[in-house]
């Protein structure tokens, strides 16, 4: 794919998210209306996309990131996402999961105890998926994300970033790269 979409914190002469369309040779600064720091990107489609923001907000275009709309703000923490198709995602913000079908009009929530502040999320099915924490803990889905069970604390070490390539072999990463090839259990 030549299109990609980066994002961070906004500095003195760059916007918190960026957007190429020739496989990185190049980039362009896009607009999110005084957002500061962009925590995850996720598209589920060629021009439908969402951002969520360190301010707690979800940002969705449905133009390939000319325009952008605040759909939701959480009041739980630094959110995350992860979008299947431009209408079905998960996003997830301090201990709740919050899932829309209709591409961000309506959410349902879901609970898990002790599970704080995601840091990354990936799917690699439909139904399986799993996040991290910054300290270190693991929760998973079976459902496509309806429910999420905590199944592992592997390190108490911070984690950010978590990539299964199937639904047992994933990687860990944080102050460590961590591997499990029993889908974390």
């Amino acid at each position: 794919a030549m299109t990609g979409y980066a994002g961070g914190e906004a500095g003195a002469t760059l916007a918190p998210l960026i957007k190429t369309t020739d496989g990185g040779a190049s980039w362009s600064q896009l607009s999110l209306n005084s957002v500061n720091n962009v925590t995850s990107i996720s598209f589920g489609a060629t021009n439908t996309g969402y951002v969520c923001t360190f301010e707690g907000s979800i940002h969705k275009t449905t133009d390939g990131g000319s325009n952008w709309a605040n759909i939701k703000t959480f009041v739980y923490g630094e959110p995350v996402a992860h979008f299947f198709d431009a209408n079905t995602g998960i996003v997830s913000g301090g201990f709740y999961f919050f899932r829309t079908t209709d591409g961000g009009t309506s959410w349902d929530s879901s609970y898990v105890a002790n599970f704080p502040n995601a840091t990354d999320m990936n799917f690699p099915t439909p139904q399986i998926g799993y996040t991290c924490t910054y300290f270190g803990k693991v929760a998973k889905t079976t459902d496509g994300g309806i429910t999420w069970n905590f199944i592992s604390q592997p390190t108490s070490q911070p984690t950010w970033r978590i990539h299964f390539t199937d639904a047992n072999t994933g990687y860990l990463a944080g102050q460590s790269l961590l591997k499990t090839t029993d889908g974390g259990t």
